[in-house]
């Protein structure tokens, strides 16, 4: 079985989480609300990943973060899921693939 390897990240302000609403044409969980990440690409880190991650879906940049843990997630492929916090954060955040963030 093939395990693709993903970074999701908590960025949390004044304790709240921002979550996002997937698109609903989103070939994975569409229309569904969650945090944000996406898939490890060939050669990157984790922490690469993340911080692509985090400007490619919010257009902000990690200035503090830390490794929460890594879980198991299937879907529908098998995903190993590296959970980040980020709590301090450069530019303003909008959303530029979810359809909406909160």
């Amino acid at each position: 079985m093939i395990v693709h390897e993903c970074v999701s990240f908590l960025l949390i302000e004044h304790d709240s989480v921002l979550l996002e609403k997937r698109s609903e044409t989103r070939e994975t969980d569409a229309g569904v609300i969650n945090i944000p990440g996406g898939h490890i690409e060939s050669g990157e880190s984790q922490v690469q990943t993340l911080f692509r991650e985090v400007n490619e879906e919010l257009n902000v940049n990690p200035k503090s973060y830390k490794y929460l843990c890594s879980l198991y997630h299937p879907t529908s492929e098998l995903q190993l899921i590296h959970y980040y916090v980020v709590d301090n954060w450069t530019g303003e955040i909008s959303a530029q693939e979810a359809e909406s963030v909160d």
